[in-house]
């Protein structure tokens, strides 16, 4: 269930981190989790 969770947001958001520093890598991942969540929510 948790692979098919990060394929999607894989497909939706791209493979990559576009963030160079660490602290920006977590804060990019938290929001394509949080905007991945509210696709779900939302029914897209």
């Amino acid at each position: 269930m948790a692979e098919t969770v990060f394929s999607c947001i894989k497909r939706m958001f791209g493979e990559y981190v576009n963030a160079r520093k660490f602290h920006n890598m977590t804060k990019e991942l938290i929001i394509k989790a949080s905007l991945y969540n509210m696709f779900v929510a939302m029914g897209m």
